[in-house]
Parts: C-alpha cells; sequence; structure tokens
C-alpha cells in the first residue's frame, strides 16, 4: 500500500490542520468506486488497446517503467549477474571503451545483491574510472562487510583532495593501505587488485605501475566476505561522483609486476565472475506489440543480422535468454507459435524456444542438436507425444519455425522453412489451458542455451497452417489474436 500524503490545511487562526491523506489507488474514491476500480474497468472498455490495457492494470512502478521502456532499474552483465541500481545510470557523455559508461552524480551506486565470494583462490578486479573533482571522499568500489559495527571491507577511493587510495583492513586492523600524494586528473585512471593465492599477495595497480603489494592471507586466504558495490562504500556513504566503465572480476591471476592497461574491452571466459561493458543496446525487459514485455536476462539486440527490419535477438550460448515476465497460458484453443533463427555452427544441443513447467518433464522445445540438426520434441510429465529430429545440418542462415496446433483434430502440426515436418496428437499437452514457463533463448532455467539470433517472435491463438506454406516475406502484424509479437527493433 502507498504511504499516506500529508497536507496541510490553513485553519483560519494562522494555523494549519494537518490531514494525512490516502494516495492508494485501493482506496481512494473515484465516481461510485476507487480509482483501481475506475482503472480496471477503463481497461475492459471496448476501444482500447492491448497495451494500454496492461499499462492501466501495471501492478507497480516497475512494471509500468517496463511496458513504457523507460528508466532502467538494474544492470544485468554478460556473467549473468544482477546488480541493483541506485541512482545509477548509463551515459554516453563518457566512456573508455564503446558507446557508454556507468555514471553516479554523487548519491548513486550498484550493489549485487546475491554476490559472490572471493578468497582461497587467485582473484582479480579491474575497471576503469573516470572522476569529477569532490571536495569529500570519493569511493568507486567497495567489497566487504554492510555491516556498521564489522570493520572488514577492501576498497578504492579518492580522497577529500582527489588523491587515489586503497585500503584493505580486516576487524579494525590495516592490512594493506596506499594513499597518493598528488591529486589525480580528470581523465580514464585503470585500476586492477590481484591477488596470488599461492604467496598471499595482494598487488594494487594504478594505470599499470604496481603502488602497493602486502601479505593478504588474513582478507583473502579464505573466502571471508562478499558484498559488491560500485560507487559508494558499505550501507551507500561515501558516493562517488564520475564514470565507470569495464568492471571486470574473475578467478585469475592477471598481474604481478607493472603491465600496459588493456587497449580493448575485458572477454568472457571460464574464469569471469562479473563483467560489465555498460554498453548495453538492450533494456532491462525487451516489450512487444501486444503489450507485454518480456525479462531480458542477458540477450542482446544485434543490428549485424536482422531478417526484417534493423535488428534481431542475439543470445550468446551462455546465460542469454528472455523470459516473459508472468507464466504463458496455451492450449484448450487453436494456437501458433512462429519465428526465424540464425544459428551458427555448434558442437553442443542448443535450445531455441521453449515452454515447460519447470518442477516436472513436462516441455516443448525446438532445439538445434550437437550435428546442427533441427528437432521439436513435446514431452509431458516424461512421455514423448511427438518428435522430430532432421538428419541433415541446417545451413548458418535465416530459417522459419512455426508450430500450430488444431484445436478440433487435437493436431499439433511443426513446420521448418515452411515443410511440413511432423504432425502428432497433442490432446495431452494442448488439449486443455495451462500455464508453464516460457524461455525464448533456452530451456527451463535457463539450461541447453542457445547461441545464435532469432528475429520475429509470434505467438497467436489463430491457426496459421497445416499444410505446406510459404514462410512470409514481411514481418507479421498485430492483431486482436496476438498474444505475443516481438521484432527485436
Amino acid at each position: 500500500m502507498e504511504k499516506n500524503v500529508r497536507w496541510k490545511h490553513p485553519d483560519g487562526a494562522g494555523g494549519f490542520t494537518e490531514l494525512n491523506l490516502p494516495s492508494s489507488a485501493e482506496i481512494v474514491a473515484y465516481g461510485a468506486g476507487t480509482v483501481k476500480e475506475e482503472l480496471d474497468n477503463l481497461s475492459a472498455t471496448t476501444g482500447v488497446s492491448a497495451f494500454m490495457r496492461r499499462l492501466l492494470r501495471a501492478n507497480d512502478a516497475t512494471e509500468a517503467r517496463a511496458l513504457l521502456n523507460v528508466a532502467r532499474e538494474d544492470f544485468f552483465d554478460e556473467a549473468g549477474n544482477r546488480w541493483n541500481s541506485i541512482n545509477a545510470y548509463l551515459s554516453t557523455d563518457a566512456k573508455k571503451f564503446g558507446s557508454r559508461s556507468m555514471h553516479t552524480n554523487g548519491n548513486g551506486y550498484l550493489i549485487l545483491p546475491t554476490p559472490f565470494a572471493l578468497g582461497g583462490k587467485d582473484f582479480a578486479v579491474a575497471f576503469w574510472f573516470n572522476p569529477t573533482p569532490k571536495s569529500a571522499t570519493s569511493t568507486f568500489f567497495y567489497w566487504g562487510n554492510t555491516s556498521s559495527s564489522v570493520n572488514i571491507q577492501i576498497l578504492v577511493q579518492l580522497t577529500a583532495k582527489n588523491y587515489f587510495r586503497f585500503l584493505d583492513a580486516h576487524t579494525g586492523t590495516k592490512l594493506g593501505e596506499y594513499v597518493a600524494t598528488t591529486a589525480i586528473s580528470t581523465d580514464w585512471h585503470h585500476v586492477e587488485l590481484d591477488y596470488q593465492q599461492s604467496s598471499n599477495t595482494m598487488y594494487v595497480f594504478l594505470d599499470g605501475v604496481n603502488v602497493l603489494s602486502y601479505n593478504a592471507a588474513t582478507s583473502c586466504g579464505t573466502a571471508t566476505y562478499n558484498t559488491f558495490i560500485l560507487g559508494a562504500a558499505k550501507n551507500g556513504t561515501a558516493y562517488t561522483t564520475g564514470y565507470i566503465d569495464e568492471f571486470f572480476v574473475t578467478e585469475k591471476l592477471l598481474h604481478t609486476a607493472g603491465f600496459t592497461p588493456p587497449t580493448a574491452p575485458c572477454d568472457l571466459d571460464g574464469n569471469t565472475l562479473a563483467l560489465l561493458h555498460f554498453d548495453f543496446d538492450t533494456l532491462e525487459y525487451f516489450t512487444d506489440d501486444s503489450g507485454g514485455y518480456c525479462l531480458n536476462l542477458n540477450a542482446a539486440l544485434s543490428s549485424t543480422q536482422k531478417k526484417f527490419g534493423s535488428k534481431s535477438a542475439y543470445f550468446n550460448g551462455t546465460s542469454a535468454y528472455l523470459q516473459p515476465a508472468t507464466g504463458f497460458s496455451l492450449g484448450g484453443k487453436d494456437c501458433a507459435i512462429a519465428f526465424w533463427i540464425k544459428s551458427p555452427l555448434k558442437s553442443v544441443a542448443n535450445t531455441c524456444f521453449c515452454w515447460s513447467d519447470p518442477s516436472a518433464n513436462t516441455n516443448l522445445l525446438v532445439q538445434v542438436t550437437a550435428k546442427n540438426f533441427i528437432r521439436f520434441l513435446d514431452v509431458v510429465a516424461g512421455t514423448v507425444l511427438g518428435q522430430y529430429v532432421g538428419t541433415t545440418a541446417i545451413s548458418a542462415d535465416w530459417h522459419h519455425v512455426e508450430l500450430d496446433y488444431q484445436h478440433s483434430s487435437k493436431t499439433m502440426y511443426c513446420f521448418f522453412d515452411g515443410s511440413k515436418v511432423l504432425n502428432y496428437d497433442a490432446t495431452k499437452s494442448f488439449g486443455t489451458a495451462f500455464v508453464q514457463v516460457l524461455n525464448l533463448g533456452s530451456a527451463k532455467n535457463g539450461t541447453s542455451p542457445y547461441v545464435g539470433y532469432i528475429d520475429e517472435f509470434l505467438i497467436t491463438e489463430k491457426l496459421l497452417h497445416t499444410a505446406n506454406f510459404t514462410p512470409p516475406s514481411a514481418p507479421y502484424d498485430l492483431d486482436s489474436d496476438t498474444l505475443a509479437l516481438l521484432h527485436f527493433e
């Protein structure tokens, strides 16, 4: 429930009467009912678009922002971590690489709410920062304990004199500290912290120069603390002003001696724990033409490949997929699912589309196998209802996929490039309507991730085909039967 609004009304005697006015839509009266009832009734009115119906029924500000495609709240990094943004945002004003960096203006930061632990093995933390001169202590990176009663922390700061400072303090004891003696320039600077487990040594580098080495066995010898914040110290204090780019954490020792700072963005590999380029071409959500939206878990927009328009969705084969914010209901009536794929060759099976119950062996899948054969699979409670596996590898070009369910015959028809490759009795999977989780770019729970491109994703409560057809030569259009339509533009 919303907090009450305070209103001071003159009492006629030189003072005020304070009123606490409810602002919750469920309480505030409007007409014969409440604001909520009025909006719900309006959203059901004939002539109101599907998008406006979803917007009027939005449960909270997050959902409304997602539908409007504005004000990204959180950042997903390439390793699959979700960082909560507290007044931090992307900026094109300054960037080390790419087109954007993260900017904080003295009251913002990013925090990893479910962080990983470091220590007990080699690791490195690296990032670029570009400061705005400030007369108070400014923190660019903090790793430690957020409890104000426990002084356990590693941090990178600028002092009130804009001197670079590094500190490792454990239960009140300084293990290692470096404070520069001259102010840092307002330009891009590279910071790297390298822990070598074999010697229990922490190496601190500024712009490739080793400014400090010390014994970090007490703080980094084991995984002791694991809160990560960018742009502020613990509890959101000592905010920074300026820009941060290319934040990288890896379980790999990068340097123990002076080096030339990198001249290109970092790459994701098997040792990467976190990687933020801040060069997002997508938002936290993809909104579709029907008014719905999908959570974006690391998928990107690509302008290098597209079937129609100017872009397609790119899935990186690791942890990138799209998932509607709520479960998807299909079955009990005619429906069709259609999309285009462009799949670079890969040596393991990967899933383009999955509609599944995560808690049971029940799912509808479209995959590219390890031999690059197309595969359709419908399984209910472990029983295969229908399956098709191609016999030749698909080319690395655009291909059209379509699944059509005809309710009158309870038949599912599967098409690849317009040719019917399978039809089967789908009574057990689509005979009645039920809700399951839909993933685009992976199987259930983000497993078997897809590598490649997807364009023009459509779900409609309309039967499109039961026999061979010519794949569409133009983008799909929105109509009253459309449940989801993503052009990825």
